[in-house]
């Protein structure tokens, strides 16, 4: 009999270990699971929305393991949690919300400063969950911050800062798969996840953020009056010029890549058939774009800012299983020649792609590190 019990019992324990099917839920520590927030009836509005910049350094994540073993913490915590805490699902937020506007030229910039800071295994949860089958899930927390700061470039300030101590529940079983089917439709605070990683950390923290912001500035006209964005600068992404053929193929099309990948991020940018123009015009192609005649090309262009690209090393992508790509990209602005930012781009795909794939990634890669680092 016993046999009989275990051989029916043996699948079903087998599928609850091995099932990939997690629910989240995410809250702010002491809102009681939410319950403060439906009676918190403080609300605001605004008329238009406000220009900013975002500033979100995710790099945290890679030091996050090691963070929590010297706080004692030796519980295994995988890599999908942990990016949970980085994810740019928060920058995501932002741009879908009707209350901010990215721009680069914008005079506040909203710097994002995020990190996990404890995590608890299930124990007596893990014991229910075996005992009832997988009905009662197991239960992992982790417990992190996610802070907002709203600096002032032009008084070179932070004006406010707003902190939000998350919990977030894991929760992994049958129940996971019978609840995460509908609990996310009814709520912000609740995702659904095939791995470890989910979005609802930074959703939470975003909504937080947005409710205390939009009620705090819609009551205090000064602060209103520091969303402003300069006039738009008009920047020129000039090309690594080279007399080999294949490479100039290769230089042009990373070139209209980042371009469009820029662009997209609402940068205005100089017409490369313009630069393509002026480059054949005055012989430049002859001597290379180089540190003295840069600037006075950027002139020619009536760019305010010039961008370029140097340093550019990859691998062949014939017969290969890795494609690699560094090249430095600089922004300079061309009255002064003062280097406004620089960045240094490095990409690696283990994945056999066509060249154009490979660069589009590159691209996108790039202008998502731009954002981050609040310069688009």
């Amino acid at each position: 009999m016993s046999n009989i019990i275990f051989t029916r019992l043996f699948p079903i324990l087998i599928i609850f270990f091995v099932s990939n099917c997690y629910l989240h839920n995410a809250n702010v520590r002491g809102d009681m699971y939410g319950i403060k927030r439906v009676f918190d009836f403080k609300q605001g509005t605004l008329g238009n929305t406000l220009p900013i910049r975002l500033k979100f350094d995710n790099s945290g994540k890679y030091r996050a393991k090691d963070y929590l073993k010297r706080k004692g913490q030796n519980i295994e915590v995988s890599q999908e949690l942990i990016e949970s805490y980085y994810s740019d699902e928060i920058m995501a937020q932002f741009n879908s919300s009707r209350y901010f506007t990215i721009n680069s030229s914008a005079n506040i910039q909203v710097r994002i400063i995020s990190s996990i800071e404890e995590k608890k295994a299930p124990v007596i949860s893990l014991v229910a969950a075996i005992g009832t089958l997988g009905l009662f899930p197991a239960i992992t927390r982790t417990y992190g911050l996610v802070e907002f700061d709203i600096y002032d470039s032009e008084k070179e300030k932070v004006l406010r800062v707003y902190k939000y101590p998350i919990q977030h529940r894991q929760f992994a079983g049958f129940s996971s798969i019978i609840f995460g089917s509908f609990f996310p439709l009814f709520s912000d605070s609740f995702d659904h996840s095939t791995n470890e990683k989910t979005f609802v950390i930074m959703r939470k923290a975003f909504s937080e953020f947005e409710k205390d912001f939009v009620y705090d500035i819609s009551k205090d006209v000064k602060l209103t009056g520091r969303f402003f964005a300069e006039s738009p600068k008009m920047h020129a992404l000039l090309p690594e010029i080279t007399k080999d053929k294949k490479e100039k193929d290769f230089h042009d099309r990373l070139h209209e890549s980042i371009r469009s990948a820029i662009v997209s991020k609402g940068l205005p940018m100089v017409e490369r058939n313009k630069i393509d123009k002026i480059i054949n015009e005055i012989r430049f192609s002859q001597t290379g774009l180089t540190e003295s005649n840069r600037l006075a090309f950027g002139k020619l262009l009536n760019a305010d800012r010039i961008i370029l690209i140097s340093n550019t090393t990859r691998n062949s992508i014939d017969s290969i299983s890795k494609f690699k790509l560094n090249f430095t990209i600089t922004c300079v602005e061309t009255n002064s020649g003062r280097i406004l930012w620089s960045h240094q781009m490095m990409y690696v795909s283990n994945e056999k792609k066509d060249l154009d794939t490979y660069l589009y990634d590159v691209a996108y890669n790039l202008s998502m590190d731009l954002r981050r680092k609040g310069i688009l």
